[in-house]
């Protein structure tokens, strides 16, 4: 009936990144970050495994 979810979406902040992704387009480190009150560190790893498989795309300014 249902397809599987993707393992790589099995994490909760990561379906929720993606699920806010998907409601508002683009974002930046410190929205995400407010969003999902995950640390800067642990929103940064999972950041890098959604863009390891082509989920988002990151792109670093200073």
């Amino acid at each position: 009936m249902f397809k599987e979810l993707n393992p790589i979406l099995h994490s909760q902040l990561r379906l929720s990144i993606i699920s806010f992704l998907v409601g508002n387009g683009k974002s930046d480190f410190n929205e995400l970050k407010k969003m999902s009150n995950a640390t800067s560190g642990n929103l940064s790893v999972q950041l890098k495994k959604l863009e390891k498989v082509n989920y988002v795309s990151i792109k670093k300014v200073f």
